[in-house]
């Protein structure tokens, strides 16, 4: 106000009579000089009176022009960072940013990601367990055929047609007893299917069946192509999302 800026300062005397107030500088920067300068008032001299009974607190205020001079100390006062730092010191951060830490944080996220997967696992499992059957169904049915070996005439047609039966079971949503060639071939469609997969289907089915109740004797290289017969019909069926 009017070109001042004033600071109060309380100050509590912790003893009785003659007290000597150490000096004060304020440093400011004078924009007509361009210059730091620093102001400097006291020390002063104080007489500590004791205090009256019953009197409350009461505060004195020096008087304008008590003294004080100008002193220029070319604002080293107001110089905070060191010229010269000296020799730079690493500080150990405990092992952060070391090979350790990465390696725990590398640890850390693939721990994080199997519990995350896991837990989707679990909820499609849970939530959808169709869908889940359905989208397992083509490579168990690939892996239970690799176990289908050409023996024995029933049992190899036998085993063929269990692998069939639950891969249209799980691709079709069908509870077991529920597939049956003629169902199964109404829901590839004549039309939409004419790649020869219904054909291929109920050959297949067709010569489980005379094996079983008529006792028909089949060649190995028979087993052999109806096996790899399964495997394609299998795999249309999947890449034609039928």
């Amino acid at each position: 106000e009017d070109g001042k800026k004033t600071f109060e300062q309380v100050v509590i005397p912790l003893k009785e009579g003659g007290v000597e107030f150490p000096l004060v500088r304020f440093s400011y920067f004078d924009i007509l000089t361009e210059k730091y300068v620093t102001l400097t008032r006291g020390p002063f001299q104080l007489e500590i009176d004791p205090q009256d009974p019953g009197q409350g607190f009461r505060a004195v205020e020096f008087q304008e022009g008590t003294g004080g001079v100008v002193h220029e100390d070319l604002g080293r006062d107001l110089v905070f960072i060191k010229e010269r730092p000296g020799r730079w010191v690493r500080i150990r951060n405990g092992g952060f940013g070391g090979l350790g830490f990465y390696l725990l944080i590398f640890l850390y996220l693939n721990l994080w990601g199997a519990a995350v997967g896991y837990l989707l696992y679990r909820r499609k499992r849970t939530e959808a367990p169709g869908l889940f059957r359905r989208s397992r169904a083509f490579q168990e049915a690939l892996r239970a055929l690799k176990g289908v070996e050409p023996s024995d005439p029933r049992t190899f047609y036998d085993d063929l047609t269990r692998v069939l039966r639950e891969y249209l079971e799980a691709r079709f949503a069908l509870s077991p007893g529920q597939v049956e060639v003629e169902r199964i071939l109404d829901m590839l469609g004549a039309a939409r299917h004419s790649d020869g997969t219904a054909e291929r289907l109920q050959d297949l089915w067709g010569t489980a069946e005379r094996v079983r109740f008529a006792g028909e004797d089949v060649s190995l290289e028979k087993m052999v192509a109806d096996r790899e017969a399964a495997r394609t019909l299998i795999t249309t069926m999947e890449r034609k999302g039928v």
